[in-house]
């Protein structure tokens, strides 16, 4: 299995509790494949979800999670990519690791990238 790079459209739905996303998310922890978060994608999510910095560390903490910070050069990887900023981080990130984006808005990525559409 390749690494996931979850966006904002699938952290609000694994924080709502969605089953498909929950499923995806403790496979990939019970496989260890890497799972990712861009920060961009945190701001979105947590915008949405005003989530407690509890239970965003509750979700970080996992052995195979990585938040992906913002800098400079991934600005400006990002910067090419389509979409909204959080949107372009993920696909800048998932081009990079050659990850599946989680995500419940295919369309707002290249086609080029893999996608699981929940």
């Amino acid at each position: 299995m390749r690494p996931l790079v979850f966006d904002a459209s699938a952290l609000v739905a694994l924080f709502r509790g969605n089953e498909q996303v929950s499923a995806l998310w403790f496979a990939a922890e019970a496989a260890t494949v890497a799972v990712l978060l861009p920060s961009a994608v945190i701001a979105v999510a947590n915008r949405q979800l005003d989530a407690s910095d509890d239970a965003w560390s509750a979700l970080l903490l996992g052995p195979n999670v990585y938040a992906l910070d913002l800098t400079a050069a991934t600005a400006l990887g990002a910067s090419r990519e389509r979409g909204n900023l959080d949107t372009a981080h993920a696909a800048y990130e998932a081009r990079a690791t050659r990850a599946t984006i989680v995500t419940n808005n295919p369309e707002k990525y290249d086609p080029q990238l893999r996608v699981a559409p929940f």
